[in-house]
């Protein structure tokens, strides 16, 4: 997600080569294996002091390769305090082929070539179900025909139909013949145009229910909440849920690194580490110049960690996802403000700490983006700004607690 005014550091190191970003970006939408094991070392103190000002996050190193059935990653990381933080962990490595994968853009090949094909499809049945009402009307205007009256119908590859009344004259005269075609040229006028009312609305239906199921099959959806018609936006918390097995090892490696049980500090010990990330918007060229691996301004959470770099709402995601392993206990939701995304957490607040009320719960506000250490409760002067003024879009829930 495009964020405006955030800080950045010009001069901050991007310890990450065009082979990480490109490499190894293959594989479906599948579901996960199991997790690999974790490692770390601790840390003494608390991760974000006291005395707290947002500095640049501080990713040292950034390290991925294959060991075995493994995927490794190896991470190097140093706090406001100057001391260094390492974690390493392993996922499978076809789970990784498998949730790495960019998603498509909303106007993607596959997606647009999908969807014509549909409406091809709902076009042909509706044309299939309208050619069967058709013949049994014109059964029924068959059935009731004088004696010595017959019909002849042509139907036609559209829907419609031609027919023409046969007769001889000595059965019935010319006048009385007239009267008889006109009133069953009339009925079914009628239900053809009663039936294409109808035909249209179950054309669109069909239209709009295979619409929304291809893009929910894409991990997007669309949402009439935000009072824009069509508004299509990431399903963030399907995504979230989709990558939690895998995203557990990362869990448990922070876990390992903290040597602590303590919510708050597990959360910091997250917050290091999805900060240290270096912060791209993922549209056009990264940092270096290259063009970024997703056009869409999104990466899956086990994407990002392949990937090495991440946004606002990637992030927020990716913290998410780890949720039901790192703090199996709280309940998170994203908050949408314009161009920006941030997390809420239900964690106690201390003191001045920016916080959110919401369905009954008081939800403590955290930054995940970067490219700054923000602890627990101190979020970008831009954020506050927006939610003071009302101007948050939405809110979504991002547990099923």
């Amino acid at each position: 997600m495009n964020s405006q005014n955030l800080p950045c550091d010009e001069d901050k190191a991007l310890w990450l080569s065009r082979r990480h970003l490109v490499g190894q970006l293959m594989g479906g939408l599948i579901g996960v294996g199991g997790v690999g094991a974790a490692a770390a070392l601790m840390a003494e103190d608390a991760l974000f002091p006291p005395a707290f000002a947002a500095l640049n996050a501080g990713q040292l190193s950034h390290q991925r390769w294959r060991k075995g059935d493994q995927e490794m990653f190896s991470y190097k990381m140093e706090d406001r305090r100057g001391r260094h933080h390492e974690m390493r962990f392993g996922l499978p490595y076809q789970t990784v082929q498998t949730l790495s994968r960019s998603l498509p853009g909303i106007n993607a090949p596959q997606l647009r070539g999908r969807l014509d094909r549909e409406i091809e499809r709902a076009k042909e049945q509706v044309i299939d179900r309208r050619h069967r009402a058709l013949k049994a009307a014109i059964g029924r205007e068959q059935a009731n025909l004088p004696n010595g009256v017959t019909m002849k119908v042509d139907y036609k590859a559209n829907g419609g139909y031609e027919y023409s009344l046969h007769t001889k004259s000595n059965i019935m005269d010319r006048q009385s013949f007239d009267r008889l075609n006109s009133a069953i040229g009339k009925r079914l006028d009628r239900f053809l145009r009663d039936r294409e009312v109808r035909d249209q609305k179950e054309f669109d239906l069909m239209v709009q229910q295979r619409y929304r199921q291809i893009l929910s099959d894409h991990f997007y959806q669309l949402d009439r909440r935000t009072g824009k018609t069509n508004f299509i936006s990431f399903d963030y918390p399907r995504i979230a849920a989709h990558h939690q097995e895998a995203m557990a090892a990362v869990s448990y490696a922070l876990m390992a690194m903290t040597q602590s049980r303590n919510p708050r500090r597990k959360l910091e010990a997250a917050l290091l580490f999805l900060q240290s990330i270096p912060y791209n918007e993922l549209r056009g060229k990264d940092q270096n110049g290259n063009f970024s691996v997703s056009r869409t301004g999104f990466a899956q959470p086990v994407e990002m960690l392949t990937i090495n770099q991440g946004d606002c709402d990637s992030k927020s995601t990716a913290l998410a996802a780890m949720m039901p392993s790192l703090l199996p206990q709280n309940r998170a939701i994203m908050v949408i403000l314009p161009r920006h995304a941030l997390l809420g957490i239900d964690l106690p607040v201390r003191g001045s700490e920016r916080h959110l009320r919401h369905g009954g719960r008081t939800y403590l506000l955290v930054e995940t983006a970067g490219p700054g250490q923000f602890p627990p409760g101190q979020i970008f002067p831009d954020s506050d700004s927006a939610i003071k003024a009302g101007r948050i879009e939405r809110i979504i829930p991002m547990t099923s607690r």
